[in-house]
């Protein structure tokens, strides 16, 4: 498996940029993370036909109110733009926190003997919401505390806090145990899994996601569960078992919105294993989809075409430039392939392979010769000639620079504003 340091991508500003956060240590060993609960989807049972007090179900809808008004003065403010607005927003931030705290708490005090499931999943819901305002409550206070001791204040300092989700788990247990087939059990089990992760268990977050596969595959939350499971495995190392989870979850939802996470990681995971022909199609595809649009996360281009050339330059997998052109060849034209080409000619360079870096330089200039990046591509061409010890080559090459190039030039037809650096 490869380790790349970020020269490799010198003539190449455009990837460069995009990559930059690949580091020498991190390249062919961390993906990208991704925040991938479903918390908005996630239900807020209305408990009018549970047989509870009114008071109660009163209080659970004002909670869901007021929440939902935090919710919309939290957007408001993070795109507010005068000073006097964003303090306006602020304060008002600031009340309706605390109007939600107290609503919570009445809703958590009047439901405190209910054992409907729905109104078990609402306390599990406020719980969990409550020990999550508590830990950052305490965090603050921690860190200035330790900001104190810093600045050499006298006094103990108190053991970092920790989020109590026990009272949360507790209520997710207890519906799972008394109303197993009930239509909310899916929802518990994805929480309880989630729960389990942020206590660091990840056993039983596994325990709480194939319990949710198996039981409820057709839940809207099983595609999330192997995902989620497929983390947790890739994360242990157990490559082969996580890619047979983004798999599964590629297959529950193909055209679905988690289905470029799943491709990546799925690519990750076989590129991990040294199953680099496997891992080229899934980062190709990947590449397709956000060529053709189909992805709300291009961001992942420059990562899926880095690794689909590692999956050529690495020796153990051979093909290289050879192998990427046929390659590229059966997957018909891309706006990527010259991209890919570029980026091969730039590892070799890396590598000292320099007369494998021409070849694959040229090799993409001349498949995209009005390309944006090809006078960095050239100049890359000239640097491998010389440090291939092809002086009159080089020279010949660099002098083709301006005429390739400069004004008047095709290039420069078509790429305006942009000329040779």
């Amino acid at each position: 498996m490869k380790q790349v340091s970020l020269t490799m991508l010198v003539f190449l500003p455009s990837l460069a940029a995009a990559d930059a956060g690949v580091t020498a240590e991190s390249a062919g060993t961390r993906p990208q993370a991704f925040y991938i609960l479903s918390l908005p989807e996630l239900p807020r049972p209305d408990l009018g036909e549970t047989g509870l007090p009114e008071a109660a179900v009163r209080a659970v809808r004002d909670c869901w109110r007021a929440d939902a008004a935090l919710q919309a003065l939290s957007i408001a403010r993070a795109g507010a733009r005068p000073s006097d607005e964003r303090g306006r927003l602020d304060r008002e931030l600031l009340a309706a926190e605390r109007r939600l705290a107290v609503e919570r708490e009445r809703a958590l005090s009047l439901l405190a003997r209910a054992t409907a499931p729905e109104a078990l999943f609402v306390r599990a819901r406020l719980e969990w919401d409550r020990a999550q305002e508590t830990y950052l409550q305490a965090m603050e206070a921690f860190e200035a505390a330790l900001r104190a001791r810093e600045r050499g204040a006298p006094g103990e300092l108190s053991a970092e806090p920790r989020l109590a989700l026990g009272p949360a788990l507790a209520q997710l247990e207890a519906l799972l145990a008394q109303h197993p087939k009930h239509e909310l059990a899916d929802d518990a089990l994805l929480l309880t899994g989630y729960l389990r992760e942020q206590q660091a268990r990840p056993a039983a977050a596994v325990k709480a996601w194939r319990a949710l596969i198996r039981a409820y595959p057709e839940s809207p939350h099983a595609v999330e569960a192997w995902l989620r499971l497929g983390e947790i495995l890739f994360d242990e190392g157990s490559l082969a078992e996580a890619a047979e989870a983004y798999e599964r979850a590629l297959a529950s939802e193909p055209q679905g919105r988690y289905a470029e996470i799943a491709l990546y990681k799925l690519g990750w995971s076989l590129y991990r294993q040294d199953r680099y022909p496997q891992a080229a199609l899934r980062f190709a595809e990947l590449l397709e989809r956000i060529e053709g649009g189909r992805t709300s996360r291009p961001e992942l281009r420059s990562e899926a075409l880095q690794y689909l050339v590692f999956c050529f330059s690495e020796p153990r997998a051979g093909g290289g430039l050879a192998g990427l052109r046929r390659f590229l060849g059966a997957r018909g034209r891309t706006a990527w392939g010259p991209d890919a080409m570029a980026l091969l000619g730039e590892v070799y360079l890396a590598e000292a392979r320099y007369m494998d870096a021409v070849a694959a330089l040229r090799a993409a200039l001349d498949a995209a010769p009005l390309h944006p990046a090809n006078p960095d591509r050239a100049r890359g061409l000239v640097i491998a000639l010389r440090r291939a010890g092809r002086e009159a080559e080089a020279e010949a090459a660099a002098r083709d620079l301006g005429a390739r190039f400069g004004p008047g030039s095709d290039w420069a037809e078509a790429n305006p504003g942009r000329g040779p650096r």
